[in-house]
Formats: structure tokens, C-alpha cells, sequence
């Protein structure tokens, strides 16, 4: 059985939006109805498939948050080939789940109900928009309003380039260590193109 991690919605109010809607013919021989079509509402099939790979995640690391449960099956995720549909990785998501690897990986990025805020913020949100989201009354830190949405501690990368033009774009996130203590990482870059220069840069 195929299972996917969704592109879905990554905005932090899609799990109250988290119903689309889907057209589709009601001509099924033993069903005695005929419309044209008619209107569902639903999620994804990868939703159920994705959601019990979280909870089995859960049970091997029951402190962890759901933002770590999500960065590891998002970065553990098996690559899929893309060349069939048109919107590539923003129609498969992060790709095939695999759901043994996630319990055992070292870096997650962990993202705050304030990052959220921060990032709503960024977008032009006002207090009364987040409070419908939230919950709870809030205001934006001073600054964030000259944030970019692409600084999100997200366990993805994505920003527009002007075409045929060169460009410089930096993101900046932030991992925390949920391995061993005295782990140590090395980071690798792999490119489809030469024409672009990828640089790394940590901090403590």
C-alpha cells in the first residue's frame, strides 16, 4: 500500500481547514441515483496512512512534540519519482513515508506556536485574524512584520526567483538534537544543476 506525506496546507490553520472538496460521478452500476456529479467533502487518502505512521512514531517517543513527529516523517520520507506530474514536489509532499526510519533519525526542527505567530505575522495577519486561528489574544513581537514567510522553522525549503535572473536567497532554521548526546552531523548537498551554488553556514 502507498502511502504519502501530503502537500497539503502549511499554514498552522489547515487543521481547521482541513476538509476539501472533490468532484465526482455517482455511476456505479448497483447505485440507482444519476447526477452529473456531485460534491464530497474529505482529506486526502494519505491523511489515515500518514496519521497512523505519526502515532507509531509516538509510541517509541511519547515526549516528543507534534512538529518533531512531523519533521521526521517529512525528512525521512523516501524521494518519489516526480517526472509524472507537473507540480512536482508540491503535488507528493515529501514523499513515500517511511515510518521506521523516522523512529531512529538525529535532527528534527521543531516549530513554536510562536513561530507560527511570527510567520502569520509576516503574511500581513492582524491580531484579530490570529486570535480566529489561536484561540487565545495575541500580538505580533515587534519586527515580524519585516519577517519572510520562508524563515518558518519548517523542515522545507521553497521561495520565488525572478526567471532568468540570478539570485541570492537565505533561509534560516533551527535543529535540535533528539539522537545521541554527543552526536556529530555532516551535512550534504545534492543538486540537479550545476548552475546553482548552494552554501552552508551553523551556528552553535
Amino acid at each position: 500500500m502507498l502511502k504519502y506525506v501530503a502537500a497539503g496546507n502549511n499554514y498552522p490553520e489547515s487543521k481547521y481547514l482541513s476538509c476539501i472538496l472533490a468532484c465526482c460521478y455517482t455511476l456505479v452500476t448497483p447505485d440507482k441515483r444519476r447526477v452529473k456529479y456531485s460534491i464530497e467533502s474529505g482529506t486526502s487518502m494519505a491523511c489515515p496512512h500518514v496519521a497512523g505512521s505519526a502515532a507509531y512514531v509516538k509510541t517509541f517517543h511519547p515526549d516528543w512534540s507534534p512538529s518533531a513527529i512531523k519533521s521526521s516523517l517529512m525528512t525521512t520520507a523516501l524521494l518519489v519519482n516526480n517526472t509524472s506530474n507537473d507540480d512536482r514536489e508540491f503535488g507528493n509532499g515529501s514523499g513515500h513515508v517511511n515510518h521506521t526510519q523516522a523512529i531512529n533519525l538525529g535532527l528534527v526542527y521543531e516549530t513554536s506556536g510562536e513561530d507560527y505567530i511570527k510567520f502569520l505575522c509576516s503574511i500581513g495577519y492582524d491580531e484579530t485574524k490570529i486570535k480566529l486561528i489561536s484561540g487565545f489574544n495575541t500580538s505580533c513581537p515587534r519586527g515580524s512584520e519585516k519577517g519572510s514567510p520562508k524563515d518558518l522553522n519548517y523542515p522545507s525549503f521553497a521561495t520565488q526567483v525572478p526567471a532568468k535572473q540570478s539570485f541570492r536567497v537565505e533561509f534560516h532554521r533551527r535543529v535540535k538534537n533528539v539522537g545521541h548526546a554527543n552526536s556529530s552531523y555532516k551535512a550534504k548537498i545534492f543538486s540537479s544543476t550545476s548552475l546553482a551554488s548552494i552554501l552552508l553556514g551553523f551556528m552553535p
